[in-house]
């Protein structure tokens, strides 16, 4: 069984969200809805429970603002967002939980399986990837040339400036930086392209992205060769050259 808050300030969404946890999910009790996070806040000083559904968009306070007030996060969270595209990357890239509004029953039944999963095996929190999204969404906000990337230790600030290119390995990606040093991230190159901007980075191969801004030089041939700033030859599938091509010609 999992104990559940429901934070909201749309109380007709609430209950739905509640009609659906009770027919669809009997696994999941839920112990209290809130349209002020606030008052959730003092809630949650008193009593423990198992899952947040969050909403995001709130105006006395956002889901966000939400979580930053908290001393600390001993609960699972699923997103609940009616956001665009790049948040939804962003919470993938993160491997965090969401709902889009209107909920579809069948991936809120998929959420509270993996939840149902995570409590069996004891498994922790993540709250290193739940400040990684906030930091990287509030640059995001401020500043479209910077993100945040989980890291061992927690999660590292890069320019997308001084990113050379991106290599696969494995479930892994490096992050290949200007200065030569490189960031192991524990996320696929598939996550990077939808966080990318895409008039700057392009997918070349199954196994790089690359900055076009650090193409030294780019070699005809059946899908052609790129020769990176840094010295790298690398090599451009056939099924990427146009894109890579019209890249290129856009920038130069």
């Amino acid at each position: 069984m999992l104990t559940a808050l429901l934070i909201d300030d749309e109380q007709n969404s609430t209950d739905v969200l509640v009609y659906d946890l009770q027919h669809y999910c009997p696994e999941v009790s839920v112990v209290g809805t809130f349209e002020n996070p606030a008052d959730a806040i003092g809630f949650l000083k008193e009593h423990s429970v198992d899952v947040v559904f969050l909403d995001i968009s709130m105006p006395e306070m956002s889901g966000f603002d939400f979580l930053e007030a908290l001393p600390s996060v001993d609960f699972e969270i699923v997103f609940v967002t009616a956001y665009e595209e790049f948040a939804l990357a962003a919470f993938d890239f993160y491997a965090l939980d969401y709902l889009v509004k209107p909920v579809a029953p069948e991936k809120l039944t998929r959420a509270v399986e993996r939840l149902l999963t995570k409590k069996k095996e004891n498994q922790k929190v993540d709250y290193v990837n739940i400040q990684a999204l906030l930091g990287n969404l509030t640059l995001m906000q401020q500043d479209s040339t910077s993100m945040a990337i989980p890291t061992q230790e927690g999660y590292e600030i890069l320019k997308t400036g001084d990113v050379v290119l991106l290599e696969a390995d494995g479930s892994y990606t490096n992050v290949v930086l200007k200065t030569g040093d490189a960031v192991l991230v524990s996320r696929n190159l598939k996550d990077f392209e939808r966080m990318l901007p895409l008039r700057k980075f392009a997918r070349i191969h199954h196994s790089y992205i690359i900055n076009i801004d650090y193409i030294k030089k780019y070699q005809k041939g059946d899908g052609g060769v790129v020769t990176m700033t840094n010295g790298k030859a690398l090599s451009v599938s056939r099924a990427n050259k146009a894109k890579l091509l019209t890249l290129i010609r856009g920038d130069f």
